[in-house]
């Protein structure tokens, strides 16, 4: 009798040690987890933030993660709002953006957003050429694949206004290979989506249509 109530305090005992463990284990992760989105640190494993696999074929486009790419001034923004979403109608898709983060020479990512930069002052108070970047996953968007020529793309603002862009080039390339922007008189929007699974980058160019207003 007494070697069975032994066995149980013991068993009890390590019961509470398991758990205990695993409630430590949560709180290790979510504290990295926030370190990482607080401070912009990518921490091996936790993947809130991690580096761009596409990190050539991105600095092809706009020069590298220097202060002057990624600042966002009054220019470059025109008079509608800061980018706030992108949608995909052919996809049924939207994601929510915020600015590049920078890290070092890395460019780095949050796992359900979009990264947006203003690489060139806008016309006729319009927003400049926007460079969106992304990984490809069910938080963002599952299958860049299926975007083509002619689909088109929504940037909402934060001021309720919509850009409308219409894909006109398609490219699929790997991490390391640059892009060569196409031209273009109207401003674009170019979206580079990084699918890890595969190893491909796709990178979408989409030419200005219009703009709207959203809240009327």
């Amino acid at each position: 009798m007494a070697v069975k109530k032994a066995l149980k305090i013991v068993w009890t005992a390590i019961k509470m040690a398991i758990i205990g463990l695993i409630f430590a284990s949560l709180t290790v992760f979510v504290f990295a987890n926030s370190i990482e989105v607080l401070f912009n640190k990518d921490i091996p494993h936790i993947h809130a933030l991690d580096k761009l696999s596409s990190k050539t074929t991105l600095d092809s486009i706009v020069g590298g993660p220097n202060e002057g790419v990624r600042d966002i001034d009054a220019g470059k923004v025109g008079n509608f709002g800061k980018p706030k979403m992108l949608k995909i109608p052919s996809m049924s898709s939207k994601l929510n953006l915020i600015e590049s983060i920078v890290v070092g020479d890395d460019w780095l990512y949050r796992a359900n957003n979009g990264h947006y930069i203003i690489v060139s002052d806008g016309k006729n108070g319009n927003i400049g050429d926007v460079v969106i970047y992304a990984n490809a996953s069910w938080r963002t968007f599952p299958t860049p694949e299926h975007l083509k020529i002619g689909d088109n793309l929504f940037l909402d603002t934060d001021t309720g206004w919509r850009y409308m862009f219409r894909i006109t080039n398609r490219s699929v390339v790997h991490p390391d290979d640059p892009y060569v922007k196409g031209d273009s008189a109207a401003n674009s929007l170019i979206l580079i989506m990084e699918d890890k699974d595969t190893g491909l980058t796709y990178v979408l160019q989409g030419m200005y249509i219009s703009i709207q207003n959203t809240q009327k």
